[in-house]
């Protein structure tokens, strides 16, 4: 051996020692595995790491350092790596799960290189990356809670519900650093939409719709309620929408938004890297979700219960109007009578009182839709076989609707027992009549009118709905109308109770019909709905008390006599003096001797002087706080058997305040003619006579 080849010898054996030396020091656990997957060398750090003890790992196959579920993955990894072996340094981001020999999972960054010998080995060095993923997982889970309360205090404050949902989309994008987070929502039966969106590809997103397919992410997480989570939507059984592959998004976690009536929407945060979202930032997303639900219903409350205040208010308003314009028109149509009862031949007068009468007519017709609105029309509600009232309404509608609009009416099979409501059939034809009528001025070239009546369960807000009802299965008589004509839009919804709000043409309408609708329903201790958008046309939905009761028939109606069967004394308490004019001026005229009083002391100095009354019409509410039934009370007092008419601009089931039976002997409605007059004396002093009183 010569001495270079000594020299050669010593600087290997030198170099040998110090790469052992490296082997045996290194803090990361090295392997040399060979090409079929078993272990040829250790060292001291992955002998710890894996818990091999003394014995070490060599001899051993890698599978067996791997999580059992990701063992038969591992080999086609392997293999494909072993046909193109090229070097994979630490810190590109590739993580797996590894376990040691007693079962122990945790967290590990490999990196791979294949040696330079003929063995064709690789060399592995593994890192056990545990506290840096906890730090990690701390750091996400810190930020995930401090989103939620952001999200939870953008929630509470004052604002739209599309802007409470554009806020959780920007803070659910932001905490978890994603391309894209989106909201859909269920436009139709068979297509979701796409609200709201926040990131990059947003603008190729928003308000774009999507086949509600049970096939796809965010359908079926619609369709179920359950939140799924998409590694890598190349992988995954369910594919995702076209919208999202061409986003060129691989990554998804989607979580329902869960409302009053079910899931009403689906929230989607996506990333283009697979794999980047784990379980426990769906877990978020889903949080977020809840949050954002509960905001919702919040919101859909507050703007309910501002409507419904909102309503109150012009219905107390036009109620108030509405009373004190028929003091008008009784003391308008009642002169007209007056005039027309002495009239000779002047055919001109004649016809200019004719004229002002339907006048005065048609200002009662006014001033009844407006009392409507109010819930302050006389309503004479009885037992109605709902589905039996829309078979016989359809011939009525064929003539009002015409040929170009097709009417379909559903009634249910009579499983769940007919639809019997406790309802004023007349005012539920009247509404329905203009339900259909909307429709058809919605639908200008034709279409299609759908009526169905059922028993159901009042939605959530009505629930009220059955006090008192005498239904002991928890349901309501639901009548839906719903027409495919062009559709409201939000602020036309938003309005469309409003008495005198309308969108049609001047002279096409009054403004006046879907209000008395509202308030015909309202007065019935039912609940209304309303939904429509632009182009999918509207779906007004009715809920009625349901009861037990067989249908009733109509109460015949008593025609009004002409004249009173005797010549009356009537004492007439009213505080208006021309309304107090004009009925003492009838009263006379029908042969009877009226007697005026304003207020109670005059009243009964009215009795003083004349004791043999025989009956008084008061007004129900006098000035000065007084009220009618008061003032009867002290008459009474003095005169236990005298009978009264108690009269009012609003209906007798909707005064300001109650009149009990005892109380009252007749009603009269203002304004009222000489005919409602006469029988209303006639059948006051019939009842005081035949109760012995």
């Amino acid at each position: 051996m010569t001495r270079a080849a000594s020299t050669t010898d010593s600087a290997a054996d030198t170099a040998a020692k110090f790469f052992e030396g490296i082997f045996a020091a290194a803090p990361d656990g090295i392997l040399i595995v060979a090409p079929d997957g078993r272990i040829r060398l250790s060292n001291p750090a992955a002998d710890r790491l894996f818990e091999a003890g003394l014995a070490g790992l060599a001899g051993r196959t890698i599978e067996e350092l791997i999580p059992p579920s990701l063992r038969p993955e591992h080999r086609a990894l392997r293999e494909r790596y072993r046909e193109r072996p090229t070097p994979r340094p630490m810190g590109l981001g590739l993580q797996l799960r590894a376990t040691t020999l007693h079962g122990r999972e945790f967290p590990v960054e490999v990196s791979l290189a294949p040696s330079e010998g003929e063995n064709r080995d690789i060399i592995c060095i593994v890192r056990d990356v545990t506290e840096r993923a906890v730090a990690r997982r701390t750091e996400r889970e810190l930020r995930r809670a401090q989103a939620l309360a952001q999200i939870s205090l953008q929630c509470l404050r004052q604002g739209t519900a599309a802007e409470r949902s554009r806020d959780v989309l920007r803070a659910l994008r932001s905490a978890l650093v994603a391309d894209l987070a989106v909201r859909f929502v269920r436009a139709e039966a068979d297509s979701l939409l796409c609200s709201d969106a926040d990131g990059e590809p947003a603008a190729g997103l928003a308000g774009e719709r999507v086949p509600l397919d049970a096939a796809q992410v965010a359908a079926q997480v619609l369709t179920t309620g359950v939140p799924l989570l998409v590694g890598d939507t190349s992988l995954s059984t369910t594919p995702v929408c076209q919208l999202m592959r061409a986003q060129g998004l691989a990554c998804l976690a989607a979580a329902p938004v869960v409302a009053e009536h079910g899931v009403e929407g689906v929230l989607v945060v996506a990333n283009r890297q697979p794999h980047s979202l784990s379980s426990d930032d769906l877990a978020f997303v889903e949080a977020a979700a809840n949050i954002l639900a509960s905001a919702l219903i919040r919101a859909r409350t507050e703007a309910q219960l501002l409507q419904s205040q909102r309503l109150e208010s012009i219905g107390q308003l036009t109620g108030g109007i509405a009373h004190d314009f028929n003091n008008l028109l009784t003391v308008i149509s009642g002169n007209l009578q007056i005039l027309q009862d002495q009239l000779g031949n002047d055919d001109f007068a004649r016809r200019a009182i004719a004229a002002g009468q339907r006048a005065a007519r048609r200002g009662a017709e006014l001033t009844g839709k407006l009392l409507a609105f109010s819930r302050r029309q006389t309503l004479q509600p009885r037992a109605v076989d709902v589905a039996e009232l829309l078979r016989g309404f359809v011939q009525l509608l064929d003539r009002t609707l015409g040929g170009a609009i097709e009417i379909v009416v559903e009634t249910p099979d009579g499983a769940d027992g007919p639809p019997v409501a406790l309802v004023d059939a007349g005012q539920l034809e009247t509404a329905l009549l203009n339900l259909a009528v909307n429709a058809r001025d919605a639908m200008p070239r034709g279409g299609r009118l759908m009526l169905s009546v059922d028993c159901a369960p009042p939605p959530p807000e009505a629930k009220w709905l059955l006090l008192g009802a005498g239904a002991s299965d928890g349901t309501c008589v639901r009548v839906r109308v719903r027409d495919n004509g062009e559709g409201m839009s939000a602020e036309t919804l938003d309005r469309a109770f409003e008495p005198f709000f309308t969108t049609k043409a001047p002279g096409k309408g009054s403004g006046l019909g879907l209000s008395m609708v509202y308030g015909f329903v309202r007065q019935s201790a039912g609940h209304i709905a309303l939904e429509s958008a632009p182009g999918q046309g509207t779906l007004v939905t009715l809920y009625l008390p349901r009861i037990a009761s067989r249908p009733q028939p109509a109460p015949a109606v008593r025609p009004a006599e002409a004249t009173t069967e005797r010549a009356l004394t009537v004492l007439v308490i009213e505080d208006d003096p021309d309304v107090r004019a004009v009925t003492a001026h009838q009263l006379r005229a029908l042969g009877c001797q009226p007697l005026v009083a304003a207020n109670r002391r005059q009243a009964l100095a009215r009795l003083r002087q004349m004791p043999d009354i025989d009956v008084v019409i008061s007004d129900v509410v006098l000035a000065r706080g007084e009220t009618g039934p008061a003032v009867m009370r002290a008459l009474r007092r003095k005169r236990p058997d005298l009978p009264v008419i108690f009269t009012s601009g609003y209906a007798r089931d909707a005064l300001p305040l109650r009149l009990d039976d005892a109380d009252a002997d007749g009603f009269l409605r203002k304004p009222w003619t000489v005919g409602e007059l006469v029988q209303a004396l006639t059948q006051a002093t019939r009842r005081r006579a035949g109760s012995g009183a």
